[in-house]
């Protein structure tokens, strides 16, 4: 089992005036986008071709503020069965 923490949470850095606070808007946007349900789903993605060869695994979904189970199929979108021969 693997439980993934949110960017933002757990041991990531959190974003807060002390941690972003000094950052020029240009890069503070750039900073900001690492941490949209894309961003985290990219994450897994990458996760999962590293620890399960690209496999297919099960997730369990948590809302994780605004990230939601039914992103990553966006993601990783079912794969086809082949046609019948």
């Amino acid at each position: 089992m693997l439980l993934l923490d949110q960017r933002g949470t757990g041991r990531s850095t959190p974003v807060t005036a002390g941690t972003v606070g000094q950052l020029p808007a240009d890069r503070l946007a750039a900073y900001l986008k690492l941490f949209r349900a894309d961003s985290i789903v990219a994450d897994a993605e990458l996760i999962r071709h590293r620890l399960a060869g690209g496999a297919r695994w099960e997730t369990l979904g948590q809302r994780l503020r605004r990230l939601r189970h039914a992103d990553v199929p966006v993601a990783a979108p079912p794969r086809r069965s082949p046609p019948a021969t």
